[in-house]
């Protein structure tokens, strides 16, 4: 016999720096006694909810940081050259193993160098990162993978990306490109297990728009 379960939604706003990246914490428990969720199991509910906030929270901060510190560096500011740019971007991937992609674009959002080199030369500024990254630090919602899907050989289980991307400025304060990351979804796999919640309480992730991204049940 298959126990029914009582759904709870629990929406999350993450603020990065302004910045929101906003999911849904979907949360799971038994029916124990009739139909009502007991006080105990709301304040399990809520509480793994805030928990898994938090993580997502620090963790979306950890990789914000990368881009925004890394758009600083004097050899993009510079524009100091194809292996001078291309030693930045190399060295931003390698810092996580989610990184799918990195790149900088000059200020028509034409790409300079990238670590998929094929994509190099290409004009992106129909991406919503490129363009709304010349006006100040942006971070996007998951969505697939429209350039990159033919030509990574790794773009997670999910298969979503996610996007990070911030400007570079001369030290005149003048917009000299657009340094960009796109993030594995699989991430959010990775801290969903770090949860350690255990039956009857699960926790799922879900977009604003009510994408399922994670399912433990999977």
């Amino acid at each position: 016999m298959v126990t029914p379960r009582l759904k709870l939604w629990l929406p999350v706003s993450l603020g990065l720096s302004g910045l929101l990246f906003t999911v849904a914490a979907l949360l799971l428990v038994h029916f124990l006694v009739g139909t009502q969720l007991g006080r105990e199991h709301e304040r399990d509910l809520t509480t793994a909810a805030s928990q898994l906030a938090d993580k997502l929270d620090a963790r979306m901060y950890e990789r914000w940081q990368d881009i925004r510190l890394a758009a600083g560096r004097q050899a993009l500011r510079d524009r100091s050259g194809e292996n001078a740019e291309r030693e930045v971007v190399e060295e931003i991937k390698a810092r996580h193993p989610r990184y799918a992609w990195v790149g900088f674009t000059d200020e028509g959002c034409v790409v300079r160098v990238s670590t998929e080199s094929s994509l190099n030369g290409m004009n992106v500024e129909a991406r919503p990162w490129c363009k709304e990254a010349r006006k100040g630090a942006f971070v996007g919602d998951v969505h697939e993978a429209v350039l990159l899907k033919s030509r990574l050989k790794d773009i997670g289980k999910i298969g979503l990306l996610l996007d990070i991307a911030a400007p570079v400025r001369s030290f005149a304060n003048e917009i000299t490109g657009v340094l960009a990351a796109h993030v594995m979804a699989d991430w959010l796999i990775d801290v969903n297990g770090s949860m350690g919640t255990a039956p009857p309480l699960e926790t799922m992730i879900v977009t604003l728009h009510g994408l399922v991204v994670v399912d433990p049940r999977d």
